[in-house]
């Protein structure tokens, strides 16, 4: 079975626990943008992790947190940097942590960084195209950042 997505923003996560600025429009908006991008594929997507990651979703529902500020996305809970305001690397960015918390709930608690990756890209490219998940890349940072963990995920074979 999978697991219900719900996505929500919060005034204490964003400037009491992570001190960004509070923005409720802009926080708004890419709640509603990633919640209407992940909602039309989320089948497809959930199930494309279950199936390449060998394992099976233990949670029924999943609490997805939108924030906007310096810090990273983080699997556990499930916390989508929105920084960028681009939808479809807010998506890859939900689909990466939703990849690790599927080895998380599975008490898988270390994980290859890789794998996660390989998952994700698997996915996106499938969902955007190649040459836009280059683009998405790009803006992540990760052809700099995580460069040997993105290429060993190119290389990974389903």
């Amino acid at each position: 079975m999978l697991p219900e997505i719900d996505f929500t923003f919060s005034y204490i996560l964003q400037v009491t626990l992570l001190r960004n600025e509070f923005n409720f429009e802009r926080l708004k908006n890419s709640k509603d943008n990633i919640e209407k991008i992940f909602y039309k594929q989320q089948d497809k997507i959930l199930g494309s992790i279950q199936k390449l990651s060998k394992l099976r979703w233990k949670e029924n529902y999943i609490q997805v947190w939108v924030f906007t500020g310096l810090y990273d996305s983080v699997p556990s809970p499930v916390l989508i940097n929105c920084t960028s305001g681009d939808s479809d690397t807010m998506l890859f960015e939900l689909v990466r942590m939703l990849s690790h918390s599927i080895f998380i709930q599975s008490g898988i608690q270390e994980v290859e960084d890789h794998i996660p990756y390989g998952i994700t890209i698997k996915i996106m490219q499938e969902l955007i195209g190649t040459t836009r998940l280059k683009d998405v890349y790009t803006k992540l940072e990760l052809d700099t950042f995580k460069k040997p963990v993105l290429e060993k995920a190119l290389s990974m074979k389903f």
